[in-house]
């Protein structure tokens, strides 16, 4: 069976909303010249639950909502990712694969040295959140 994920934003103090994430594609880049490298999150969803007063009838109000987890999940992964550099400085996102993939010869010259070039490297999360469904949920307190 195909593993399913939920994402849970708080939308202020009092409001909340729900996504289950059907399909989640990364794609990872490393510009070694540059010292950079990107995260491409690619992120599709049902919204199941929240409460947040808006009707997601609405394409307008339907992205604010998908801008929210946008936020949310960039916000957390640029948090792990961070993390990983300046506390586990371990490469676990495996963006030296995309190095390796990008530039072979540039690879070849700084893989020796990887665990100390990934800590510095500046590296970009970019998200993106499609909410094709809203399920039975129709409009959150009738509002907007």
């Amino acid at each position: 069976s195909k593993k399913r994920y939920w994402r849970h934003v708080d939308i202020g103090d009092e409001y909340f909303a729900s996504l289950l994430i059907t399909d989640a594609k990364a794609t990872t880049q490393c510009f070694l010249k540059e010292g950079k490298a990107s995260i491409d999150l690619k992120v599709r969803g049902e919204l199941l639950e929240g409460n947040y007063p808006i009707n997601v009838e609405n394409p307008h109000n339907l992205k604010e909502l998908e801008e929210k987890f946008v936020k949310d999940i960039e916000t957390k992964t640029g948090a792990f990712i961070k993390k990983t550099q300046e506390e586990l400085k371990s490469d676990i996102s495996d963006i030296g694969i995309a190095a390796y993939f990008s530039d072979y010869k540039e690879w070849e010259k700084v893989s020796a040295n990887w665990s100390e070039i990934y800590p510095t490297l500046d590296i970009k999360i970019n998200v993106e959140v499609d909410i094709y469904s809203t399920g039975e949920i129709k409009n959150y307190h009738n509002l907007r």
